[in-house]
């Protein structure tokens, strides 16, 4: 039923890296982490630029490598339905994806990568999940993607705009049009904090900027950069940054 890992890698290749056999009896999810490569789809050969992710047949003959050296995170896979994948992302893409925000790919394969050397092995599932997110990306158009930053950035500004105001996830994820749920996750994957962390976070940032060019009184601190009371405040500034309010306003660090 799912998908399964055969192999997988994190490969720092000279120029004299190739790889050319007439099969492996698996799928291969291959992204350029730095420089450049190639691949040879029928007869032809295709640029690999850094952040590439392309998806590669091994069950025919195929071949992909380096003139100039790499370095490539590699998984080998299989499952029922990977045909079924690997053709329609062939046929829309013809295997190839340049993804915008390449980290996220990164950041999936290196999950994968590190569950399978774990102990015991990977969970099936969570497995199963990451790979369908990762053949889901070849299949998402890149003005999508670009729709879906500009939603966030969007966010950012609503929330850096109203810091003082109670913000709440349900609101925020209201004016995504997303579900509480999805948004929580993809401003994750966006920002990489969640929502409630970072508006901590931006809190904490704006009171540091009023501790250090005014001379507002801490209530008044409190009060601007939305937190609920002065306890509240000083035990999560002190959390995020060492210092007290009080000794943050009178250390030279900025």
């Amino acid at each position: 039923m799912f998908f399964h890992l055969l192999c997988c890698g994190n490969y720092d290749c000279d120029l004299h890296y190739k790889v050319k056999r007439n099969s492996y009896h698996s799928y291969l999810l291959l992204m350029v982490v730095k420089g450049y490569g190639y691949m040879v789809r029928d007869g032809k050969r295709i640029t690999l630029r850094e952040g590439s992710l392309s998806l590669i047949d091994c069950f025919h003959p195929h071949e992909y490598g380096t003139d100039t050296g790499w370095k490539i995170l590699w998984v080998h896979f299989d499952g029922i339905q990977a045909n079924e994948w690997y053709e329609k992302i062939n046929h829309a893409t013809g295997g190839i994806s340049n993804p915008l925000d390449s980290s996220t790919v990164l950041l999936a394969l290196e999950k994968l990568l590190h569950r399978f050397q774990q102990r015991g092995g990977a969970n099936e599932a969570l497995t199963n999940m990451i790979l369908v997110d990762l053949l889901s990306t070849f299949l998402i158009p890149a003005e999508q993607e670009e729709q879906d930053a500009n939603v966030f950035d969007n966010i950012l500004c609503y929330i850096n705009e109203h810091i003082s105001e109670n913000i709440n996830v349900e609101k925020l994820a209201e004016r995504a049009c997303l579900s509480p749920y999805y948004f929580i996750r993809s401003f994750k994957r966006e920002i990489g904090y969640t929502p409630h962390e970072y508006i901590i976070n931006t809190r904490v940032n704006a009171a540091k900027f009023y501790l250090k060019t005014s001379r507002m009184s801490i209530k008044d601190i409190v009060y601007n950069c939305g937190f609920s009371n002065e306890s509240s405040f000083s035990n999560t500034f002190k959390r995020l940054t060492g210092f007290t309010p009080n000794q943050y306003r009178t250390t030279e660090t900025l």
